[in-house]
């Protein structure tokens, strides 16, 4: 075994190993650096006797420092072998051999580096919570597109924000896609059901989550083929949904010509936009004189660019009263958020039920998530104050505004919004009016109206598909009626037809 030693006066700190090269037949004594670094202190105690020596060489430290020797000894063996060192002026050349060995070490070693870093850069993605922070920063930057290369529009972008939150509630911050089974989805949409969530919003969380899984898939952060099985949206039933009224005809004149005046009107007068176009609430709120335009044969249209779904529109302006409005306000419309419009309507809404008795209809319908945490709230204040506790001023105030409200409705001792004997919730119709009732009552009066076919109205409301565009179609208890003894009367014609034939 060659021989090797430190050529340093320090008594600490580390030092590079020499190596004694000693060949008497080719007249070479050399010494030479091996580019093995070592402890100082601990290869001094290990070289004062074989036995410390032996107990160096079992730690981890002394292994490693042996397999370096080894190689270096067997290197130098291999280079007289093979006569590439013969004679005293060769020496450079195993100092340069021995310095490669140490650099591919080096290099092998940065490469094993680099592979572990990037097996944990693989692992990361692998989580879900890490790929859906990559996901939705795609989405906002314009990297991660939907299908046919289309950006996603902000309405999209904040039903996945939505889904985020839930997300991270309920998934543990270190679980991957290779972990997701039945129980776990069916997991989260229990999850979901107890934060008060309605069917329809919890199919949407379920649809963002299969989605994602797809994407990551896609993206080869997901092997797992069941955790693109398991997401089952829920069959809907119609006491499961929240009421959808559309106003009728007649409804909708009264509204328009119902005298009002401050941010009422504004509120009316940009609902009654919403309905000429059959749009939506973040589109027909925005519209400026540049949406309103004349096609080259002359008819009035109104252009613009759905939020939604990024989807170009033209409208043609099918009722004169639009010009109305744009003269009244010289196309400068009131800014109104969603929020505004929804409180003010429905207290227009129930003003005007005074005299259209219609809106007074009831409906059966659910509680939204925050209706419930109100009712919630109103049950355990009640019960508080019953038996002699307190609440501060501002939740007194709160708790007899709801108190108030239950009076109105007629609730009962038990319960914040009225209920039928089977505890359905009950609303009239003017209450559940909102932005939205405006788009689904144009597209319902132009269903009924005959005057158009299906096209030419998914061609004016922006819809590309049939199932979702049939959703807007709404009739109240009374046309629903109407409807049926339609049918039983044709029925009973037939019949009638029929048997006078067999006579």
């Amino acid at each position: 075994m060659a021989t090797f030693f430190i050529r340093t006066t320090k008594k600490r700190g580390t030092a590079k190993l020499y190596i004694r090269v000693n060949r008497p037949a080719l007249k070479i004594s050399w010494w030479v650096c091996s580019g093995i670094e070592v402890d100082v202190e601990t290869w001094t105690k290990a070289e004062r006797s074989t036995k410390a020596m032996r107990e160096y060489f079992s730690t981890d430290e002394g292994k490693r420092v042996q397999s370096d020797m080894s190689k270096v000894e067997g290197l130098i063996d291999e280079l007289f072998e093979n006569k590439t060192l013969s004679t005293n002026s060769d020496k450079p050349i195993l100092e340069r051999a021995i310095k490669d060995i140490s650099n591919a070490d080096a290099i092998a070693a940065m490469e094993e580096v680099k592979r572990l870093e990037h097996e944990a850069e693989e692992q990361k993605k692998r989580v879900i919570v890490n790929y859906y922070e990559d996901f939705i920063a795609g989405m906002k930057d314009g990297s991660v597109r939907q299908k046919r290369g289309k950006t996603y529009t902000s309405g999209s972008i904040r039903v996945w924000e939505d889904f985020g939150r839930f997300l991270k509630e309920y998934t543990p911050a270190d679980m991957t896609f290779d972990e997701i089974t039945k129980r776990f989805a069916d997991g989260f949409i229990t999850f979901l059901e107890k934060k008060g969530l309605m069917a329809k919003s919890v199919n949407k969380q379920v649809l963002c989550f299969r989605r994602l899984c797809n994407a990551a898939a896609l993206d080869e952060c997901n092997k797992n083929l069941a955790s693109v099985k398991v997401w089952v949206e829920k069959s809907i039933k119609d006491d499961e949904k929240m009421a959808a009224v559309a106003l009728s005809e007649a409804e909708v004149d009264a509204l328009y010509y119902m005298p009002l005046d401050g941010v009422r009107e504004q509120v009316r007068d940009v609902f009654m936009l919403g309905f000429f176009s059959a749009q939506r609430v973040s589109d027909y709120s925005h519209f400026k004189r540049e949406n309103f335009k004349v096609t080259p044969n002359g008819t009035p249209v109104i252009v613009f660019r759905q939020v939604k779904t990024g989807q170009d529109v033209i409208v043609p302006i099918l009722d004169e009263r639009v010009f109305e409005l744009c003269a009244k306000y010289e196309y400068d419309f009131p800014t109104l958020d969603r929020r505004t419009i929804n409180r003010y309507i429905k207290e227009i809404a129930r003003s005007l039920s005074e005299s259209v008795p219609s809106l007074r209809e009831q409906y059966f319908t659910q509680l939204t998530m925050i209706e419930r945490r109100k009712e919630t709230l109103y049950l355990e204040w009640s019960k508080k104050l019953s038996k002699g506790g307190k609440l501060n001023a501002e939740d007194m105030k709160r708790f007899r505004a709801m108190q108030e409200y239950a009076k109105e409705h007629d609730s009962g001792e038990n319960a914040l919004y009225k209920r039928d004997t089977s505890g359905r919730v009950i609303k009239a119709k003017w209450e559940l009016i909102s932005t939205h009732t405006c788009r689904r009552s144009a597209i319902t009066q132009m269903y009924d109206s005959h005057l158009y076919d299906v096209r030419d109205m998914m061609s004016i409301s922006g819809h590309t598909t049939l199932t979702n565009f049939e959703t807007y179609i709404k009739r109240g208890s009374m046309e629903q009626a109407d409807r049926i003894s339609r049918i039983a009367k044709k029925a009973r014609k037939a019949k009638e037809i029929r048997l006078k034939k067999e006579a």
